[in-house]
């Protein structure tokens, strides 16, 4: 007999905190866990309403996203969703850019990246 238990949505953060914290977890793993605790911290942001009730969770995990994101980048992984996460909060006409979109370009050399205007 199989037995099948839901796991409550809320969990997952800390789930994936501790795959990302055993000692054995390899490099490709710990990736993989963090780009998808990513994903789920960013999807979560942007599920939770607008409102005076939640101004304060929308500003920790929009925090914690940034952190995600700014490791990714700082560690030149290949993510691409973190990627795309910091070149959205970047002002692309400021000329220290360059050696930002160096790297991108340098990372992912087979994907076209489309900048738009502001």
């Amino acid at each position: 007999m199989i037995l099948l238990t839901m796991v409550d949505f809320q969990q997952l953060p800390h789930l994936y905190t501790q795959v990302m914290n055993h000692p054995k977890c390899s490099d490709d793993l710990l990736r993989v866990t963090e780009s998808k605790l990513l994903q789920y911290k960013v999807n979560y942001l942007h599920a939770l309403p607008i409102t005076d009730e939640f101004i304060a969770t929308k500003g920790k995990l929009r925090a914690e996203v940034n952190e995600l994101v700014r490791g990714a980048i700082l560690l030149q992984l290949p993510d691409e969703f973190a990627w795309m996460l910091y070149m959205e909060e970047q002002d692309c006409e400021n000329m220290c850019m360059l050696s930002f979109y160096r790297m991108v370009i340098l990372t992912y050399p087979n994907k076209v990246i489309m900048i738009s205007p502001l």
